[in-house]
């Protein structure tokens, strides 16, 4: 079909999912794909052509400013988002762009419903995507294809060759869940220092993360608050006593994160909701693309995988919820993520 000129390219949803209609009324297949594309190199270019054999219409899902800051950090996007519209529609293969402001494009998917969402093998069919995606019959495809060995393979990777990376003084950090991975989850809701048994290997581990440049922020909901069984005072309280305990053991925490509310009280902090770790990382200057979650409870994996944050499972993959996301390790317990997540030697 005829390319529009680039200007006209970039679409509201709403009108992109009107096209949709007239599209599939037409015996057109329509596919979609979502990225930052900042800063675009010959490869982004090449991505596009590869997967718009895939479809007879591409919507490429692109990721606002306030978007991709969320998960790479305030250092990104280096474009603005009206420049990478712009540079995207440039491509002959791109039909429609769509820009949206959540971390991952479900809101925008759901409402738009491709005939398929077209992913790379980095996060494969089994993305977060998945389930909005087969909700209204979609199917996820999944695409290879030979990379010119001398090409930027990102946009990260073209500014490694610019400037040192560490000029944008954007950090990384390990998440934890704390009751179940930091201390003992004996009977729940555990307020009180002296019922807290701290696991095994865990100074030891986090020892290593701190040295090999992490920031440490421990996430934990703690409904026990809502449910009146302790007092936010009380766990204020707790939390002071557990930082002391490991400044003592040669470990710095660098914050704490909870969620006071219950099950249903719909706020977005409460995991798997993804509110703690967007607040992390805007307060500590994050990038969750390079950032680990440990957890050992379906919810913080979910969380995680929304974060777009890797993800660790201590726990036993055998009994673990089948349907749920899944996390990229399991281990059985913080040695085992610590050498999922420390460089080999």
């Amino acid at each position: 079909m005829r390319a529009l000129p680039p200007q006209k390219k970039i679409i509201t949803l709403r009108t992109a999912v009107n096209l949709v209609r007239r599209y599939r009324s037409q015996g057109l297949t329509v596919g979609a794909m979502s990225g930052s594309f900042d800063i675009m190199t010959a490869i982004h270019f090449k991505a596009l052509e590869e997967r718009s054999k895939k479809c007879d219409v591409l919507f490429v899902l692109l990721n606002s400013d306030a978007s991709v800051r969320g998960y790479k950090g305030a250092a990104k996007p280096i474009l603005h988002e009206t420049e990478r519209a712009y540079t995207l529609a440039q491509s002959p293969y791109v039909t429609h762009i769509v820009l949206f402001d959540e971390l991952t494009p479900n809101a925008v998917l759901a409402a738009l419903q491709p005939d398929v969402f077209l992913n790379v093998s980095e996060w494969g069919d089994d993305c977060v995507e998945r389930k909005t995606v087969e909700a209204y019959g979609g199917k996820i495809k999944v695409f290879n294809f030979e990379e010119p060995a001398l090409w930027s393979k990102s946009t990260t990777e073209l500014l490694r060759r610019i400037a040192d990376s560490d000029s944008l003084q954007v950090g990384r950090a390990v998440f934890l869940d704390r009751d179940g991975v930091i201390n003992e989850n004996k009977n729940g809701y555990l307020y009180k220092w002296e019922d807290i048994t701290i696991k095994a290997h865990v100074v030891s581990s986090l020892r290593q993360f701190m040295k090999a440049g992490y920031k440490l922020i421990i996430v934990t909901n703690q409904s026990g608050i809502a449910r009146g069984y302790y007092t936010e005072s009380q766990l204020h309280t707790l939390h002071k006593k557990m930082n002391a305990y490991f400044k003592e053991n040669g470990v710095v925490i660098d914050a704490m994160y909870h969620c006071p509310h219950g099950p249903n009280d719909g706020c977005m902090c409460r995991k798997p909701g993804i509110g703690m770790l967007t607040k992390a990382a805007s307060e500590q200057n994050l990038n969750l693309s390079k950032s680990w979650f440990i957890g050992d409870s379906e919810t913080d994996i979910e969380a995680g995988r929304f974060a777009n944050v890797r993800t660790i499972y201590i726990g036993d993959e055998k009994t673990y919820p089948k349907g749920a996301y899944r996390p990229n390790y399991f281990v059985n317990d913080m040695k085992g993520a610590a050498s999922c997540i420390l460089p080999k030697k």
